[in-house]
């Protein structure tokens, strides 16, 4: 125990005597503050609506004067329309009432701005306009956005305990401990804990930055079930590179796969989707998605559990003895 408390003390030391490890911290959270800002601009930006074909020329004039028109086609296609990532809302003619149909994340003071922006555009002779909300949540590329960002912290957690066992091989650190009771197990349960440790902080700094606060007690359970993956991460860091050069080219290929694969996911069909099923990183997104929809599932949790294990089991296998040795 006290090897590995002196092990813990000096792999703080190392985190913020290391640039690229401080970066790889922030970097996500800056990501999260830059997506928001992004989300929340489309309130800021002039009132925008989509309209279906069967408006009348005489409302659809009205409703140019105060906002900004885009033709969508029929209820269908509106639906669709409205359903997209820039959240703009839709309005569709029901006879002598005008529907307004809202996705549902776009906050009550940006629904109320188009609502006043409608209510000036119509006159006294129309009847109340109905408002309709489409979804009940985020849309899909938000959700999926957050989804992936609240995985990378796996990753970084993993990359950060790497980048210490990567500065002691460049430092001829590791060679004392050829000479030391230091066993491999010990040295790695203290890079593991650091790993474990920067990634649930950073996890808390992504949520509560996209205001996920809230969800927070489901995601932690995500990522609990996802633990294995901190150690995977760390192995093939600590395990495979030799040098910060070695070690930045193992990142790359992390962050791809960690970032990228969620995305192809999403425009892969149910069909197919059974390719990714080997990828932990694959049941850690379907996991964060169900956190974030407010039911975590439990059977995605389960087989993050196991398939993360799996690939941790099988990298600690080849690469467990590289640890400590050049």
């Amino acid at each position: 125990m006290k090897q590995i408390i002196n092990m813990l003390r000096l792999d703080m030391k190392l985190i913020f005597r290391d640039k690229i490890a401080v970066y790889i911290i922030i970097i996500p959270m800056v990501m999260a503050f830059v997506i928001l800002t992004a989300l929340k601009s489309a309130e800021d930006d002039n009132i925008r609506i989509a309209a279906a074909d069967n408006i009348p020329g005489s409302v659809m004039n009205r409703l140019n004067y105060y906002t900004d028109i885009e033709t969508a086609g029929d209820i269908n296609a509106l639906k669709n329309r409205v359903n997209e990532f820039d959240n703009i809302p839709g309005v569709y003619w029901d006879g002598a009432v005008l529907q307004v149909f809202f996705q549902g994340n776009e906050g009550a003071v940006y629904e109320e701005s188009v609502r006043s922006a409608i209510d000036s555009a119509l006159s006294t002779s129309l009847k109340p306009m109905k408002v309709i909300d489409t979804s009940s949540g985020r849309d899909i590329m938000t959700q999926m956005i957050i989804a992936v960002l609240l995985t990378a912290p796996a990753a970084i957690g993993g990359i950060v305990g790497g980048l210490n066992i990567i500065t002691e091989k460049e430092t001829a650190v590791n060679k004392a401990y050829r000479i030391t009771p230091m066993t491999i197990k010990n040295f790695f349960i203290s890079r593991y804990i650091v790993s474990v440790a920067v990634g649930l902080i950073n996890l808390t700094g992504i949520s509560i930055i996209l205001g996920a606060a809230a969800k927070l007690p489901a995601i932690l359970l995500a990522t609990v079930f996802a633990l294995p993956l901190f150690a995977f991460a760390l192995m093939l860091i600590g395990g495979t590179a030799k040098d910060k050069m070695g070690g930045l080219s193992m990142i790359k290929v992390i962050m791809l796969v960690f970032l990228c694969l969620p995305i192809a996911v999403a425009i892969t069909p149910d069909s197919f989707r059974f390719f990714y099923y080997p990828f932990p990183m694959y049941w850690h997104f379907r996991s964060m998605e169900s956190a974030l929809q407010g039911s975590f599932s439990l059977r995605y949790g389960i087989i993050t559990f196991i398939v993360s294990g799996a690939v941790f089991a099988l990298s600690s296998l080849t690469f467990g003895k590289k640890l400590i040795k050049n």
